[in-house]
C-alpha cells in the first residue's frame, strides 16, 4: 500500500514563514535586546533573563510587537528568541525543515546584533525531513538495516 501524502501545512499566520519577519528588524530586536536586558548568556532561565528583568522584558517584547506588527504575537517573538538558547548537547541541535531556516537566521541575528558570541552557539546538524519523522516505521526500518549493514 502507498503512503499517504500529506497536504503541505499552509504558509503565513501560523505557519512557520522565516522570511514574515524582515532580517534587520531581527537584527534590530537582538542589538537592542542586548542593550537593555543584556546578552544571553547572562540569563539565569532559558526562557527569561531573571535577575530580576523579567518584567522589564515582558515590558521590551510588547513594545517591540507594538512596533513591529510583523512578529504577530508576543508568543511568536518568544518563540524566536528561544531558537537562540537550545541546549547544548554532545549530539549537536536537530532541527528539520522550516525550523532550521528560522532558528539560523535568528542564531545570525543574534551574532551580529551582540545578543549572541560563538561561544553560545551549539553544535549545528540538520537533516533533510522525507514527509515521515523520525519515529516512523520507515525510519525504524532504515536504522535496522543500516545496523546489519555495519555487523
Amino acid at each position: 500500500m502507498a503512503p499517504r501524502r500529506r497536504r503541505p501545512r499552509p504558509r503565513g499566520r501560523r505557519g512557520g514563514n522565516p522570511n514574515k519577519v524582515p532580517y534587520a528588524v531581527r537584527a534590530f530586536v537582538y542589538r537592542r535586546m542586548a542593550e537593555l536586558i543584556g546578552p544571553r548568556y547572562l540569563w539565569e532561565k532559558p526562557s527569561s533573563p531573571g535577575r530580576g528583568l523579567d518584567a522589564a522584558y515582558e515590558q521590551f517584547l510588547a513594545d517591540i510587537v507594538a512596533e513591529f506588527p510583523c512578529f504577530g504575537s508576543v508568543k511568536s517573538l518568544k518563540l524566536n528568541i528561544a531558537f537562540t538558547g537550545q541546549p547544548k548537547r554532545p549530539s549537536g541541535v536537530h532541527w528539520f525543515d522550516g525550523r532550521r531556516q528560522t532558528a539560523l537566521v535568528n542564531l545570525v541575528a543574534g551574532l551580529e546584533g551582540g545578543f549572541l558570541f560563538d561561544a553560545d552557539l551549539p553544535g549545528l546538524m540538520a537533516f533533510p525531513y522525507d514527509g515521515q519523522g523520525r519515529g516512523s516505521r520507515r525510519w525504524k526500518r532504515r536504522q535496522q538495516l543500516a545496523r546489519r549493514r555495519a555487523a
